[in-house]
């Protein structure tokens, strides 16, 4: 048996990508990470920590603007974020993590689930609503999504610092459980990310469309047997109860299986070990129904 080790990196597309979990685990799953997300210790220890509960080979990517790979986002990528739409970089972003799950090893042709948080949950429904149809996609989850509804880009800004500020005391000090990483722990020597502020400027904005709902629709048409799973904090400012509810019921009334599963905290629940555990848990009884 092949048993997880350090993370396997490259770069496909332009952007870096890092694999984690069993080299021989049968199940493969593509993670967008979120806004100002990359491949650093503690992102890699949360996810290390997921695949191991999920028993998956994990393939985690970086967003342009933001990585080890100094790529930018293209002139078509920004003018589509600027409408809010995530499509172009989410097609790109999931080719770069489907070349990398064939860098190590294993056949994404065979079937993957699809898994985004925050900022990554756009991603990752885009990804979805325009991957080609040869690929098949088992599952979908939308951890914290918040492009479900329309911001005002100061309220979406507020909610985000009221977040920051009042984040749990067991959030920040997640990382004192063993082998976990801390999120705002000084950043090792040598681990400096090459950043495009325009990029990093563009990504959020983007969030204040409510292009997620769409998404949704489009995949129902084209993937009508996908299995999609919402999960947010019942605190969250930023993916908001009652627009996740509402968001579910439009894509129930479709026929579209989709449910949402609620965790205790606010959006950086993702961030808390023993959280994230839980959220995993509920990602094992979507996959394994």
């Amino acid at each position: 048996m092949n048993h997880a080790g350090a993370p396997r990196e490259g770069v496909s597309e332009g952007l870096k990508w890092g694999a984690v979990g069993d080299g021989d685990a049968e199940r493969l799953c593509v993670a967008f990470m979120g806004y100002g997300g990359w491949l650093e210790p503690f992102e890699y220890g949360l996810f290390t920590r997921l695949a191991q509960q999920l028993a998956a080979r994990i393939v985690i990517v970086e967003s342009p603007g933001l990585g080890a790979a100094g790529t930018r986002l293209s002139p078509g990528e920004r003018a589509a974020l600027l409408g809010g739409s995530f499509a172009p970089v989410g097609r790109r972003m999931l080719r770069s993590a489907l070349a990398g799950l064939r860098a190590v090893g294993t056949d994404p042709d065979q079937g993957i689930h699809i898994l985004g948080y925050s900022m990554g949950a756009s991603v990752a429904a885009a990804a979805t609503s325009v991957a080609t149809n040869d690929l098949t996609i088992r599952t979908l989850t939308l951890v914290e999504p918040i492009a479900i509804k329309a911001w005002v880009p100061w309220r979406l800004l507020k909610a985000s610092s009221d977040e920051l500020r009042e984040r749990d005391e067991s959030t920040r000090l997640s990382h004192r459980l063993p082998d976990a990483v801390g999120r705002w722990d000084p950043e090792p020597p040598g681990l400096r990310p090459a950043r495009s502020h325009l990029d990093q400027a563009l990504l959020p904005a983007a969030l204040c469309w409510p292009t997620i709902p769409a998404y949704l629709t489009s995949i129902g048409r084209t993937r009508p047997d996908l299995r999609v799973l919402i999960i947010n904090g019942d605190t969250s400012r930023m993916s908001p109860r009652a627009s996740v509810h509402r968001m579910l019921r439009s894509a129930q009334a479709t026929g579209m299986s989709i449910s949402a599963g609620t965790i205790r905290g606010g959006h950086l629940f993702w961030h808390d070990v023993a959280l994230l555990h839980e959220a995993g848990e509920q990602v094992l009884a979507l996959w394994d129904p």
